[in-house]
């Protein structure tokens, strides 16, 4: 009875642990791939990196205004 409880614990701790790395390696991967333009003004530069991770108009807007 122990042994069969314990197997569904396992498994489950096994897949989340997959399941975290596969979101580490792809959050490592979209952190790597983008730079924002250099030439453009740093708000310019927060901007786009907020647009690129997909945040929020408003969070953008509550970000920017904290500068």
């Amino acid at each position: 009875m122990i042994h069969g409880r314990k197997c569904p614990l396992i498994t489950f701790l096994f897949i989340l642990s997959m399941l975290s790395d596969i979101i580490t390696g792809i959050l490592e991967n979209k952190i790597k791939k983008f730079f924002p333009n250099p030439k453009s003004k740093l708000m310019e530069q927060v901007r786009e990196t907020l647009r690129y991770y997909h945040y929020a108009r408003s969070t953008e807007k509550r970000i920017v205004s904290g500068f």
